[in-house]
């Protein structure tokens, strides 16, 4: 009895020191977890950050370089340990140099291929921003195949016009939300606008009017932060309107084609909240619902707030408490932006502290929450974290890595305004199986962990040692029906049946963990790999007579 006590003690203290780890800096990056870095030389502030497949991160950044006394765009990379990256484009720095006037950047993309795509606004004249794209290589050089080397400039109007925000739709075409100022003088006006380009940085103009929607809904002070492709290929994007001079939180749906407000959506296309000011952030939850985050002034300051709403733009009443998650820590809380963890649960970051020059300082702030928008306390301890360096700063963006760490980046008032990134642990187990997303080979089947006992020849890799494949009669009896050759091979393979082998109905490429690389025709015979890293492939066969694998090496 008394072992079986120490034990669970044991689990016990075990798990909640695993747990802690969620919310608390990670002293194996940079500098005790905080990376502050004035990068520019003068005044700096990350609006974009992004994990790549190789564990590298990518932050973009408006910064005040000295060369023309404005400000410019910067993409920067760091290693996973928070060092700069010296291989990406110029010692690990890309500037867009613009001596016209001043750029800014708001938004930053991995893309598939690996390149990469920030947008923002490009000064064409001293005070006359236009939408800008850039797209880079994974190297940070320019891709010279998107817009004139790299650069995709758009002007809506003879004012100042500036892209937010961007995302893909369903043929791969680049939808761009922002705003644009209102191109009469004699009426000072901000719109909302949604343009779309073709993939090579070309404007759409069987999109909308020439290419762009604008609109304003009878708000003068209208402001587009972000944009998402709902399930049914339409477009959402949110923001902020005022009508009769009053900030409203808001989220429209427009028509796939621009032309018009999916009136099915709300209020004939347009969710204006019942309170708050700003929806800084937005995201479109696995369940389904979307998610806006920002703050709710109030006559102390302001509260960071989420709110749910159904994909027919009703609110969420099962979320939060009718359909709010509503934080209060210090008199000024901002909501700036929103994640989804891989186990649903939700992490909104932004600023918090006293008013402006007050006390404790803002600094950056994160809270979680369950994807049902009750706090999730195991964050930080309390279910928040502010982490303050300088007099003020706050994070603008937030990027999840492989192994569920969690990455901020933003601003922090030292003697300039620094670029400042955070790293903190985190606590990842999505399929609830006691392995964590860091050494679980697949944390969304609960049967798949590395406790899992092996099932031989059914093709999974239970125990996520790698070596399901190699475990059984499969590979031994293959060699009595099929000849792969030549093995070790570089270019080119050949898959031979012998007479009397089963007929093969489907064939698989996959890795040593199982994953499929490459489905291939049943009838296909010769086989090229020259294109495959070094290393163990395997072939899978589905044959009417069963399941068989060859083993490859790849010089």
């Amino acid at each position: 009895m008394k072992k079986g006590f120490s034990t669970v003690l044991v689990l016990f203290f075990a798990l909640t020191s695993v747990f802690s780890q969620a919310g608390e800096l990670d002293p194996s990056f940079a500098d005790g977890g905080i990376l502050t870095w004035n990068v520019s030389g003068n005044h700096n502030n990350g609006h974009g950050i992004a994990v790549q497949p190789d564990g590298k991160i990518l932050i973009t950044l408006t910064g005040g370089f000295p060369e023309d006394n404005d400000f410019d765009i910067g993409i920067v990379r760091l290693n996973e340990d928070g060092s700069v990256d010296s291989t990406f484009a110029n010692n690990g720095l890309y500037h867009l140099d613009n001596p016209i006037g001043s750029d800014l950047v708001y938004h930053l993309e991995l893309l598939e291929d690996g390149n990469i795509m920030v947008a923002g606004g490009y000064a064409t004249e001293a005070y006359d921003q236009d939408f800008i794209l850039i797209r880079l290589k994974s190297d940070g050089s320019p891709d010279a195949s998107f817009g004139q080397n790299g650069l995709a400039i758009h002007s809506i109007g003879s004012e100042e016009d500036y892209a937010r925000c961007i995302t893909f739709d369903q043929n791969g075409k680049i939808l761009v939300g922002g705003i644009s100022y209102n191109p009469d003088p004699d009426v000072y006006e901000i719109r909302h606008v949604i343009s779309r380009f073709n993939s090579d940085g070309l404007i759409d103009t069987t999109f909308g009017d020439n290419g762009n929607f604008i609109w304003n809904n009878g708000g003068i002070y209208n402001e587009t932060w972000n944009i998402e492709v709902a399930d049914d290929g339409n477009i959402l994007t949110s923001g902020k309107t005022s009508p009769n001079g009053t900030d409203r939180m808001c989220i429209y749906k427009v028509l796939e084609d621009g032309s018009a407000f999916d009136t099915t959506f709300a209020n004939d296309g347009e969710m204006l909240a019942t309170f708050g000011s700003m929806a800084y952030g937005m995201i479109i939850h696995s369940n389904g619902n979307i998610l806006i985050t920002g703050p709710n002034y109030n006559v102390q300051g302001a509260d960071l707030v989420v709110l749910a709403y159904d994909q027919d733009g009703t609110l969420n009443t099962n979320f939060g408490q009718e359909g709010v998650f509503l934080i209060d820590v210090h008199a000024v809380d901002i909501g700036l932006n929103l994640i989804e963890q891989s186990d649903g649960k939700i992490i909104a970051v932004g600023e918090s502290g006293a008013q402006l020059f007050g006390t404790p300082p803002r600094g950056f702030f994160s809270t979680r929450m369950f994807a049902d928008g009750t706090l999730d306390t195991s964050w930080g301890g309390e279910g928040h974290v502010t982490n303050v360096t300088g007099w003020m700063g706050w994070a603008s963006d937030v990027a999840i890595q492989p192994d569920g760490k969690v990455l901020l980046t933003g601003v922090t008032a030292n003697d300039y305004n620094e670029l400042q990134v955070i790293r903190y642990g985190n606590y990842i187990d999505a399929d609830m199986d006691g392995y964590e997303l860091n050494e679980d080979c697949n944390d969304q089947v609960f049967e798949i962990n590395p406790g899992a006992e092996e099932i031989a020849n059914n093709g999974i890799d239970e125990d996520c040692d790698g070596m399901d494949l190699l475990v059984g009669i499969d590979e031994l009896n293959s060699a009595d029906f099929f000849k792969l050759f030549p093995n070790p091979a570089t270019t080119l393979v050949q898959l031979q049946p012998y007479p009397g082998s089963p007929t093969i109905q489907k064939l698989e490429l996959i890795d040593y963990t199982g994953r499929v690389i490459r489905e291939l025709d049943s009838e296909v015979r010769n086989i090229p790999i020259v294109d495959l890293p070094a290393g163990i492939w395997f072939f899978r066969i589905y044959t009417n007579e069963g399941l068989f694998v060859k083993k490859l090496v790849k010089n």
